[in-house]
């Protein structure tokens, strides 16, 4: 007697086939629906043994791409014998049935096989590319390996971006001295200037005043010549003379 034990999510994780896909097949062939499926207590449909199985081959024909129709064509080939196996029980002795069962049981055990065959192929030619492309390291060291390097470039990126703040504050700095040093010659420059027209005039002021002083000595020199030359002449002219004399001091 079958167990209709088997939910739409319990043969997805079997076959990997959902369940849209699993109503088409049953709507195409409706042996599989009559003969291999009971309503549960809660009136969810729930699927036999021999259900699964042949779902399984049907799950590995869609994975090797192959049309719908050769598919539905295959359920239907793998549940008819089923059918009339349970249909000629009364008529054929239990050990031909048995071997009719084990012989299409075997026939989907190795189709199933050959389908288990492909997929650890698969499998292991996926882990050689991924060897390949790690040069032979473990998948979990290559990402803690890149983890590393990522840290690595930050930092690099953290201690780029400080030398360049660096650099932008020394250019700022030079700059500002490079300000204030013009301007500090600029006012030396300019003190330099006053200073030298300051001592120009002075010169110019000293030049004056010894002119006007060996003017008056050469005055002063005649005034006396002019005093010795007179004084014989009469004291009033003489003291005129003197006061003229006093004036120049």
């Amino acid at each position: 007697m079958s167990t209709f034990r088997h939910s739409y999510s319990d043969l997805k994780k079997s076959t990997g086939l959902d369940q849209n896909f699993i109503r088409r097949i049953m709507r195409d062939v409706p042996e599989l629906k009559a003969r291999h499926t009971e309503n549960g207590s809660s009136g969810e449909l729930l699927f036999d043994d021999n259900a699964v199985i042949v779902l399984q081959q049907a799950a590995q024909m869609r994975a090797n791409k192959r049309p719908f129709k050769l598919i539905s064509k295959a359920v239907f080939d793998a549940v008819t014998p089923l059918q009339n196996v349970n249909a000629n029980i009364k008529q054929e002795n239990t050990y031909q049935q048995e071997n009719i069962v084990k012989e299409m049981l075997s026939e989907i055990k190795r189709s199933h096989d050959v389908a288990l065959k492909a997929q650890q192929e698969t499998i292991d030619q996926l882990k050689q590319r991924i060897l390949l492309l790690t040069d032979g390291k473990d998948p979990a060291e290559v990402r803690r390996e890149r983890e590393q390097e990522q840290a690595r470039l930050m930092q690099l990126e953290r201690e780029k971006s400080e030398a360049e703040q660096m650099a932008r504050n020394a250019a700022d700095t030079a700059r500002d001295l490079m300000v204030t040093t013009t301007a500090k010659q600029e006012a030396l420059e300019r003190e330099q200037a006053r200073l030298k027209a300051e001592l120009e005039s002075k010169e110019a002021e000293t030049k004056a005043q010894e002119q006007a002083t060996r003017e008056k000595a050469t005055k002063r020199a005649v005034l006396l010549d002019q005093l010795d030359l007179l004084s014989w002449f009469q004291w009033g002219r003489k003291r005129e003379l003197l006061t003229h004399i006093r004036e120049l001091d």
